[in-house]
């Protein structure tokens, strides 16, 4: 059993899709948004999440990035019978992401800048790992208001897209924020890691 009462899916027992949408990974996403604060504990206690979830997102963030003009590129790509033409549409449409790579990226180092010689006594990569967390934050916002869009086929404009945009960096700011001060407590004084 795990921490959040679910049975283990081993590797060898279920497929990459059945991992992918495992309780433990719905449950680790939600806590990154709902309790930010119980998610990044974990993380610095060396638990799973950050970067390894958000690899899993990010085909979720190019579709409601940009989904239909994206299959519609792959789509007259594939009907002009050229592989490398859906390639370059799909490396087109995989620039969506860009930005929210740039933002963990970012986040992470500030936050090993910000922790100095406290942040060596976490595991390497810690940093990065929290800076995901946060950014899930950001994908909630972004790809929640995609699909209550869709759903309402309203056409969001200007206003509503810089809105959206502002909130989802304020949700990452205020689980990045949470994520240093777990990290900050998790090297405590004493120069061990708290289990």
């Amino acid at each position: 059993m795990t921490q959040y009462g679910h049975r283990d899916i081993p590797k060898n027992e279920a497929g990459w899709f059945a991992r992918f949408l495992s309780a433990d990974f719905v449950a680790r996403v939600g806590a990154a948004v709902f309790a930010p604060a119980a998610a990044a504990r974990r993380i610095c206690q060396g638990g799973p999440g950050g970067l390894s979830d958000m690899l899993w997102l990010l085909p979720v963030c190019i579709i409601t990035g940009d989904g239909q003009r994206l299959a519609r590129e792959v789509r007259e790509a594939a009907a002009d019978g050229g592989g490398a033409a859906v390639l370059a549409a799909i490396l087109r449409g995989a620039q969506v992401v860009v930005p929210d790579v740039l933002l963990i990226l970012l986040g992470g180092v500030v936050l090993g800048l910000l922790l100095g010689q406290r942040g060596r006594r976490l595991r390497p990569g810690t940093t990065m790992d929290l800076s995901a967390l946060a950014w899930m934050g950001w994908f909630f916002v972004l790809s929640g208001s995609s699909l209550v869009l869709t759903l309402l086929r309203h056409d969001p404009g200007e206003r509503l897209r810089r809105v959206t945009q502002m909130a989802a960096l304020g949700l990452f700011g205020i689980i990045w924020l949470q994520a240093l001060v777990q990290a900050h407590l998790a090297t405590g004084d004493d120069g061990k890691t708290t289990p």
